[in-house]
């Protein structure tokens, strides 16, 4: 079983219609916003990004979950209060990465950072998310 990767570039114009699409399929949906990865490399500006990389294959555990991938660009983002996920009223960006499981009621648990780093946090949202 895999997660349906669903990526809005580094644009966040286009997270709200992303979003609608999503949640309009009925599955269980994760938003995660990360550092964008360099395109000649593969890797992620962000350590803890690189970090978090190898967790998120937990959420292959969820039967037809969607992952909603919003990823930033350095300059846009590095030390910008005004960036466009910080000041969205739902989003409300601490730091990257950040990943929310989120309903059609919007966004229920959140993992930032190093909540990230290992396989406990995600399993626990996880199995939530497979119990619901």
């Amino acid at each position: 079983m895999t997660i349906e990767k669903v990526d809005i570039e580094p644009k966040p114009e286009l997270f709200e219609d992303a979003l609608k699409q999503q949640l309009a399929k009925n599955k269980p949906l994760f938003v995660y916003v990360y550092a964008a990865r360099n395109p000649e490399t593969g890797i992620s500006w962000c350590p803890d990004c690189v970090k978090a990389e190898p967790f998120l294959e937990e959420l292959n555990r969820i039967p037809d979950a969607v992952l909603l991938e919003c990823p930033v660009l350095r300059p846009e983002y590095k030390g910008n209060p005004s960036y466009p996920y910080r000041t969205h009223s739902q989003i409300q960006l601490k730091g990257v990465p950040t990943l929310i499981h989120w309903t059609k009621e919007g966004p229920q648990e959140r993992l930032v950072e190093e909540e990230l780093h290992s396989k406990g946090p995600i399993s626990s949202i996880i199995d939530k998310v497979i119990k619901a």
